[in-house]
């Protein structure tokens, strides 16, 4: 095994597993209230849906409106926005001390964008430009209130106008307050190291499962499984990236239509890993493509126009995707199949996502729902770096036993074919001696004895060529042609590469060694040759082992059909390599290995 997967799973999940504790604990434990001697705004909150420039007018009558709490969601007050719009007023007095000090007012975060008035002037907002529009849920909102619009003995009104256009909207988690303007910027730039902090470390967790995954794959390409979940992961890895400056208040309606774009494509690696491990019948894979067909509309439309209407298809695409993919995963859990928990693990992950991002479900401060998917996520690449290791051991342990039933049957076959036929011949001879020719007779038997004797002990040399201390791949193929070309066979020629030898280690000269025996036993059993050139050379592209014969060759259909071809592919395989072989009737053939050099 090219990859040891053991050693993935233990450095890789134990590095995880204290990245994601640091970030599930710093995120909440950073985020503390400021605290704001100067105003509590956390009461007395108004709420209206809609769109009108003219309730950020303090004289606007807004006791109509709903009552809110702030901070909160207002999805999870059982109130809603009209076309992704809506307004919070709030009204407040300075205290007298407060009056002649610089001050701030401090809105925590607010998903998704904002625009903040204070006595109908507007002193700041993120994520909207121009009434255009992209996400800045993460960024923490500190703005200056400015002297000019603060009444200082009077009554103030603070409005502000929020967008977002899916389930969840509004404040969503403090601190909410006015007071010294130094204290409060500084304490939101605080919170946005924090939560850029989470955003690197939960980057760096989804580059490293990337990779393990990725690797993994490459040892094994037939586990496709391996390589969309990586992707998928590292496609959010590069999201997240971007999420780092789009939900900072630094993005541009371009980078949200390529974050839209992305997760589109993200899902479809997500639906066409599922279908790697529970392949669906065709008509649900048109479900992945429909959802990888949304990337060009994201790329195209105005943000606001497709968040109205693309999102809403998008999301119903991927309810439905979730509810097929439940299914299969029920019906591996019924036939107890081996990636059914891996199934449940996925949907779980993504069912969490989308419950946390869209769902109107309120949360405790505390609780911080990203740290848990990464907990679930890295459980999931545990679960596939397991299976994929079970899976290639065991496989490797079949073609071990295969392995060692073809050298059982080749010992069998030479000790009936050769040996027990002269032993035979030995006890007819004995059993019909002729006084009159005794001598005779008994050389016979003792030369069919000494030819019993040679063959087996030609037998064992070829099954432990290195008994003794350990020599080097010419040494041990030497020997072996040596051996074959006393016999009355066919000229066998070797060349070998100075600097051959050295590139061979101990078990990869031996595993080299019995392809070459193998190919030059089945030059002389099968083919009937008059030359077999054997050549070992190491080039850049590593070491090159031909052998080639002028016999009889055999049809390119029947190339794999033999035990003793199998087994020479395998032992390349072992060794990192391949084997191929170039035959034809009447034209010889000629066996090609090419494995890596390796140190050691």
């Amino acid at each position: 095994m090219r990859i040891s997967a053991a050693g993935f799973l233990s450095k890789g999940a134990r590095a995880a597993a204290w990245l994601i504790a640091a970030w599930a604990f710093a995120v909440p434990a950073a985020a503390q209230p400021i605290e704001s001697a100067g105003l509590s705004l956390l009461f007395g909150w108004r709420f209206q849906g809609g769109d009108n420039r003219a309730w950020a007018d303090p004289r606007h009558d807004d006791r109509a409106w709903a009552a809110v709490d702030v901070p909160g969601l207002w999805s999870a007050q059982g109130l809603s926005a009209s076309r992704g719009y809506a307004w919070y007023r709030v009204r407040f007095r300075v205290r007298d001390e407060w009056r002649a000090v610089p001050l701030a007012v401090s809105l925590g975060r607010i998903v998704n964008a904002d625009e903040v008035y204070l006595n109908g002037v507007r002193i700041g907002g993120y994520g909207i430009a121009a009434d255009g529009f992209y996400d800045a849920r993460n960024k923490a909102r500190a703005y200056r209130l400015p002297a000019s619009a603060l009444d200082p003995a009077g009554e103030n009104v603070l409005a502000v106008r929020v967008v977002n256009f899916s389930f969840k909207g509004g404040f969503a988690a403090g601190p909410v307050g006015i007071g010294r303007a130094a204290d409060v910027e500084v304490g939101a730039r605080a919170v946005d190291q924090v939560f850029r902090g989470s955003l690197t470390v939960q980057v760096a967790v989804m580059a490293a499962a990337a990779l393990i995954l990725l690797g993994l794959w490459l040892s094994n390409r037939a586990a496709t499984e391996l390589a969309y979940f990586g992707a998928s992961i590292g496609l959010w890895g590069v999201l997240a990236m971007a999420d780092s400056a789009a939900l900072f208040g630094v993005g541009e309606p371009l980078l949200m239509r390529g974050l839209y774009a992305g997760f589109s494509a993200m899902v479809w690696l997500w639906l066409r890993f599922a279908d790697a491990l529970a392949p669906p019948p065709q008509w649900e894979r048109h479900i992945g493509n429909a959802y990888l067909a949304l990337v060009p509309v994201y790329l195209v439309l105005p943000v606001e126009r497709y968040l109205v209407w693309v999102d809403p298809v998008s999301q119903a695409l991927l309810a439905f995707a979730l509810l097929l993919v439940a299914r299969r995963t029920w019906q591996a859990f019924r036939s107890r199949a081996r990636h059914a928990a891996i199934l449940a693990a996925t949907v779980l992950f993504v069912l969490g996502q989308f419950a946390f991002s869209e769902l109107p479900i309120r949360l405790p401060p505390e609780f911080n729902p990203a740290a848990l998917m990464m907990v679930v996520l890295v459980t999931i690449m545990a679960m596939l770096v397991y299976r994929q290791f079970t899976r290639r051991l065991a496989e490797q342990n079949e073609r071990l036993a295969t392995l060692q039933e073809a050298e059982r049957r080749r010992i069998g076959r030479e000790l009936h074919d050769d040996v027990t036929q002269q032993l035979a011949a030995i006890k007819l001879r004995l059993g019909t001696l002729d006084r009159a020719n005794l001598d005779a007779d008994l050389r016979d038997a003792v030369a069919a004895a000494d030819g019993a004797i040679a063959s087996v002990r030609a037998l064992a040399r070829e099954l432990t060529p290195t008994l003794g201390p350990p020599r080097p791949f010419s040494q041990l193929l030497g020997d072996y042609v040596l051996s074959a070309s006393r016999n009355g066979g066919p000229g066998i020629a070797m060349s070998v590469a100075p600097d051959a030898d050295a590139a061979l280690s101990g078990e990869r000269a031996v595993h080299l060694f019995r392809i070459a025996q193998e190919a030059i036993g089945n030059a002389l059993r099968h083919a009937g040759p008059r030359r077999i050139d054997v050549t070992l050379a190491n080039g850049a592209g590593g070491l090159m082992l031909t052998v080639a014969d002028d016999g009889a060759g055999f049809a390119a259909g029947d190339a794999g059909s033999g035990l003793g071809v199998w087994t020479m592919r395998e032992r390349a395989a072992l060794l990192g390599g391949r084997c191929d072989i170039d035959s034809a009737p009447g034209r010889g053939t000629t066996v090609r290995v090419r494995v890596p050099v390796r140190a050691g």
